[in-house]
């Protein structure tokens, strides 16, 4: 993130939002780290930035939440995935394609090299390289994997909308889906790597299955009107490119944040997409 401000706020409280789920509401552009919660351990789920950890542990604390047993990457991206590194955990569980693009970026931006370049930009996500480390998965699947716990079970789903790799979580009985950044709320979505059919049906079975929660990658919980209008965001996204209306989609404010610029960059991306 360019707005380093947004990531000084570390004074998170985790909101219990069903019987076994808690999830962070930032309130801003940070992504949503969320806990499923059972009487001998917890399952994490997306673990963001080291930072953040320690405010993490406090509420878990405070919530007499069970210590973590697995922590589970939604996708590969760094602001879900650098804080497992604070936490005590036994496993850790990803699509097997979200584990071959860590190595790979291993090799390049998450190289030491890389590291010490965005350790030097952005000192707030680590105090000192030496303490920090990158935790690949050592569980991984292709389609589907299951966790049953003796209250709950929760299914994980290849769901490759955003970008390779990505998943969403299920928990039943609570019936509460974690989408991972297949869903932004408030914000404009990041959609430089999204397969955009992929992710309209993402968003088509949010819609038919109507679950009682949707935690989104980032912002509040979502509501199924939120679900359509992300829907009609990449509708006019694609709509208007095809029609030659980018200078239309540019003067058009579908959210008030966009730290980031996503806007103009996913623009530039469907209209590459349109050109291929």
């Amino acid at each position: 993130m360019n707005d380093q401000e947004s990531y000084r706020r570390n004074d998170v409280k985790l909101i219990k939002i069903s019987d076994h789920v808690w999830t962070t509401q930032w309130g801003n552009s940070n992504s949503n780290i969320s806990i499923i919660n059972g009487k001998e351990y917890s399952i994490l789920v997306d673990s963001g930035y080291p930072f953040q950890a320690q405010s993490i542990k406090l509420e878990m604390e405070r919530n007499s939440i069970a210590p973590i047993k697995y922590v589970i990457y939604t996708h590969y991206h760094q602001d879900h995935v650098f804080g497992t590194c604070m936490y005590d955990y036994e496993t850790v569980i990803a699509h097997s394609s979200t584990k071959n693009l860590m190595e790979i970026m291993l090799q390049g931006l998450w190289s030491e090299r890389g590291l010490k370049r965005m350790l030097r930009n952005y000192s707030i996500m680590m105090s000192k390289l030496d303490e920090f480390h990158i935790a690949l998965p050592t569980q991984t699947f292709d389609d589907s994997y299951e966790l049953h716990y003796d209250e709950f079970c929760v299914t994980l789903k290849k769901a490759e909308g955003h970008c390779k790799g990505g998943i969403i979580v299920h928990v039943e009985p609570d019936d509460v889906v974690i989408t991972g950044d297949n869903m932004f709320v408030g914000s404009y979505p990041y959609l430089l790597e999204t397969d955009i059919n992929e992710e309209m049906k993402i968003l088509d079975s949010l819609l038919e299955s109507k679950p009682a929660v949707i935690v989104p990658g980032h912002g509040d919980c979502a509501t199924l009107d939120d679900v359509e209008y992300m829907k009609y965001y990449l509708n006019e996204l694609v709509r208007c490119t095809k029609e030659g209306e980018e200078e239309q989609l540019l003067g058009k404010k579908f959210w008030d944040q966009d730290e980031e610029g996503f806007h103009v960059k996913n623009i530039q991306y469907i209209k590459r997409l349109m050109e291929k």
